[in-house]
Parts: structure tokens; sequence; C-alpha cells
């Protein structure tokens, strides 16, 4: 069973990203998967501008969880399809690289705000 430790993560988790790497996502979705680029860009127009901090290049924002999972999944699946393609660019392997390693801290992030409980079956 899992525990949430904290409440609002039902809502969406609130996390940081830099701003540079959260354009790069967008604008790399937009091409790949469209579906899901518009999805995180709407959910980064529900946070509350007032509310959205920048400190260090770095936005404070709320984000769905299974947003955050899809985004993986996909920078995943273009990875290897960037591997398994030798004439993509160098440049572009190494871009896709850093985005799977910026979301999968925040990934990181969420999971250290769960907790997993131990539960007996019956």
């Amino acid at each position: 069973m899992l525990t949430i430790k904290h409440p609002t993560i039902y809502n969406g988790f609130n996390t940081s990203i830099h701003a540079v790497d959260l354009r790069e996502t967008c604008l790399l979705l937009m091409q790949t998967s469209p579906a899901l680029a518009d999805q995180l860009q709407y959910e980064i127009l529900q946070n509350d501008k007032n509310e959205l901090l920048i400190t260090d290049d770095k936005l404070s924002i709320t984000l769905h969880i299974e947003t955050i999972g899809s985004v993986i999944s996909e920078l995943t699946r273009l990875g290897e399809q960037a591997l398994q393609t030798p004439s993509t660019a160098v440049t572009s392997k190494k871009i896709i690289k850093e985005l799977i390693d910026c979301w999968s801290q925040l990934a990181e992030e969420l999971l250290l705000g769960v907790e997993i409980a131990d539960t007996q079956l019956h």
C-alpha cells in the first residue's frame, strides 16, 4: 500500500525545473508527441502566474504525476530510437539524455514523497 506523505500530491506534484529543460522538452514533444506536449503546456498554464517562483533559472511549478511519467516514457522511447539510429546527431543524443536525467530527478523527488507501508494480504 502507498501512503502519501504530502496531501497535495493527488492534485499534482510541486517541483522545480530549469526553464530551459522545460522549454526543450515542450519543443521536442511537439514534434514527437503533440498530445503530450499539449497536456504539459496545459498543466504549466494552470499554475498561478503569481505563484511561479523563478530562482536560479528554475521554475517552481505543479505537474500531475501521470504527466511526469508520460514525459519520462516518451523521452526514454526517443533515447532508445536515437541510439538505434546511427545517423542521429551526437548533440541530439546529448539533449535527450540531459532531459531524461532532468525528468528522472523529478520522479525521484516524487518517490521521496511516497511511503510504502507494509501490509499483510489476507
